[in-house]
């Protein structure tokens, strides 16, 4: 399902986790109630260690019992105060770190769907790193959004306002002072926050521009190895990580800067409350002891609660990039075909019709191609490389889309059937469908199940007739990172493996003797003349000659733009 915006995800996640979201907020209020009463509590304990009696202190006596009848009652009340503090902080912390990781179970598992549902062409086009989420750094962006920047945000509100009104019970002038001095601040600091948030996003950009490299570079490792790149690599590498550097320092910049003058008002803040009290004694309006340390106490318990409300828009920023880079591949994912009738194969014939295919603003890679496939034959395509043959597998198999012409199976259209339903009945070997899995069983049957076993030893076996006993592979071999630790001979059997075993109706194949010795040719040429009597085999080569295979059908693309038989 498409997620088209922030607000349509946190909407739903909300819904899907009403109660605890709801307990989570009752939670943070009565947590922030007990927190104000801390403080007005010690105004209380000032009357009575000074035998004063305050009439602002009076506002506790709403409780249903006297705290002020002696110093016992007090520690008592201010003890059980504590524990339900901490009680109230427990639950409401433990409830946020459910919701945040509720949210990042729920984002990954929608994302990854997402990430591979996504058009080849956009992979191959712009590059895999370029959709390669950090699923670390952009999830807890998300998750520090709801917690902080909706959550806590809310709670710090509700705290916050409610800690100006007590203020402005104690004393309306100091109160009112301090409403707007915290207003001037908070303008200063939101003006800078929208500084930063540009620095924030050139940060991230860079950082994700490095990791894309890295994985690049790390991935053709063997290249570079090969060719004594590693200079020249390093020096790209050290160019754009000084890219990061400089963005890094212009970030901790005005975030220190940010983090230096929060606290420094706060504090100056402070400065004037007692100023103002000496001044207004000095004109006999006498302020008593026990508001002005209220005051002090309020002022330091709201100091943090102050500081991340003005640096939730730090918090918002970066939940923002994390979420636009989210809702671009949610949205990117082709599903529009998803619930389209299934492709029925029973003969496995092939026609195509005026077919095109390019990539936007690119040159045509296939063009007005026109040809029929016909059932249970071994046909060949030949061409030289970059004539299309690639395409044109990957628009059979629907991993392409066309952008002209038809395609048809038996005379369904591959446009007008679900893609996954196209690739139950159309199998390649190709070494652009790299291996995965960790053993050789996994590769080629993508199981773990003991009961396919058998067959994938057999198939296993009958490829390998002619390669020596040590050189074997066997279902248990570790084969590596999408087959890295394999020779390229042993990947092509395994994809040969793989195909074979799906028993699909139509088989295309990619360069079916590169990579081979010429006895392990002939004994999969053997079986493939065999197959043809119930399959559809098309071969794609840069070779007219290929020995050991009976092809029925020879067709021979030139320039991309011509289709025909020969």
């Amino acid at each position: 399902m498409l997620l088209s915006s922030k607000w349509s995800i946190i909407y739903r996640f909300i819904i899907g986790n009403k109660w605890r979201m709801l307990t989570t907020l009752l939670l943070s209020i009565l947590s922030n109630l007990v927190t104000i009463l801390i403080p007005v509590s010690i105004g209380k304990y000032y009357d009575l260690v000074f035998e004063f009696n305050s009439h602002r202190s009076k506002v506790l006596d709403i409780l249903p019992f006297d705290i002020g009848s002696s110093l016992q009652a007090f520690l008592a009340f201010f003890f059980f105060l504590v524990l339900v503090k901490s009680i109230f902080l427990f639950f409401e912390k433990y409830n946020q770190g459910i919701i945040a990781e509720q949210l990042a179970f729920d984002l990954r598992n929608e994302l990854f769907n997402a990430q591979l549902n996504l058009p080849l062409p956009i992979y191959e086009e712009k590059g895999t790193g370029k959709y390669l989420l950090r699923f670390s750094g952009d999830m807890k962006s998300i998750q520090n959004y709801l917690k902080n920047g909706v959550i806590i945000f809310i709670s710090d509100i509700i705290l916050f306002v409610f800690t100006i009104c007590v203020l402005v019970y104690f004393n309306l002038v100091l109160g009112l002072i301090v409403g707007a001095v915290v207003f001037v601040v908070s303008i200063i600091v939101f003006l800078l926050n929208g500084k930063l948030s540009l620095i924030t996003e050139k940060r991230r950009n860079s950082k994700s521009h490095l990791l894309s490299f890295v994985n690049t570079r790390l991935r053709g490792i063997g290249s570079i190895r090969q060719f004594n790149k590693e200079k020249p690599e390093t020096g790209k590498f050290l160019k754009i990580s000084n890219k990061v550097l400089k963005a890094g320092i212009d970030y901790q910049k005005i975030t220190a800067f940010i983090r230096t003058f929060v606290p420094a008002s706060m504090y100056l803040l402070l400065a004037m409350v007692l100023a103002l009290a000496y001044y207004l004694k000095n004109l006999n309006e006498q302020i008593e002891g026990s508001t002005i340390l209220v005051f002090i106490m309020l002022l330091i318990t709201i100091l943090p609660i102050f500081r991340r409300l003005l640096k939730v828009n730090i918090v918002w920023e970066l939940g923002n990039i994390s979420f636009r880079k989210l809702i671009k591949v949610f949205n990117l994912a082709d599903e529009s075909r998803s619930k389209f009738p299934n492709l029925e194969v029973k003969a496995g014939a092939i026609e195509i019709q005026d077919v095109s295919f390019s990539f936007p603003n690119k040159s045509p890679l296939l063009k007005n191609v026109n040809f029929s496939f016909p059932a249970n034959s071994i046909c060949l395509v030949n061409g030289a490389s970059g004539t299309g043959k690639g395409v044109l597998i990957k628009l059979l198999t629907g991993i392409y889309d066309l952008s002209e012409g038809s395609i048809e199976i038996d005379g369904q259209s591959i446009n007008a059937v679900s893609p996954k339903s196209l690739r139950k009945n159309v199998a390649a070997v190709s070494s652009n469908i790299p291996l995965l899995g960790k053993t050789v069983f996994e590769a080629i049957s993508y199981s773990r199940k003991s009961s396919k076993r058998m067959a994938a030893q057999k198939m296993l076996d009958h490829l390998q007739v002619y390669v020596p006993l040590k050189q074997r592979l066997c279902l248990d071999d570790r084969i590596g990172d999408l087959g890295m630790n394999l020779s390229l001979g042993q990947q092509k059997l395994l994809f040969y493996a793989r195909a074979l075993l799906t028993n699909k109706k139509i088989l295309l194949i990619d360069e079916p003797s590169n990579d081979l010795d010429e006895a392990t040719v002939l004994q999969v040429f053997t079986l493939l003349n065999e197959l043809k009597k119930e399959r559809t085999i098309l071969l794609f080569s840069r070779k007219i000659d290929l020995m050991f295979i009976n092809i029925d059908h020879y067709f021979q693309i030139t320039d991309s733009s011509q289709f025909y038989s020969i």
